[in-house]
């Protein structure tokens, strides 16, 4: 994916675009929702939690290129690595306080 194209999908809209990236040999994937927000990109849940921002289309870009396994990018893994960490850590709260 290139800057141009995720420039133009998040201009077409007011609602930002939704991306999925199903990873079926690995079982996993990611579905998020990104949205402008003045000069950056609001990276949203599934569930519209907030998960970060990127400062500009680059990162961004970089980001869905590393996720859908296009190419890797270092921040973006240790990004990714921070949100399954907090996703993981908001589960295992939400299991204690079911019990």
């Amino acid at each position: 994916m290139d800057e141009g194209l995720v420039r133009d999908l998040l201009s077409a809209t007011s609602e930002g675009i939704t991306v999925e990236v199903l990873r079926p040999s690995v079982g996993a994937g990611y579905l998020f929702n990104i949205e402008k927000k003045g000069t950056a990109y609001l990276l949203r849940s599934y569930k519209h939690d907030e998960l970060t921002e990127f400062a500009d289309t680059g990162a961004l870009v970089r980001f869905i290129n590393h996720v859908s396994g296009l190419a890797f990018d270092v921040d973006s893994w240790r990004l990714s690595e921070e949100m399954n960490r907090r996703i993981e850590v908001d589960i295992h709260e939400g299991e204690a306080s079911d019990a």
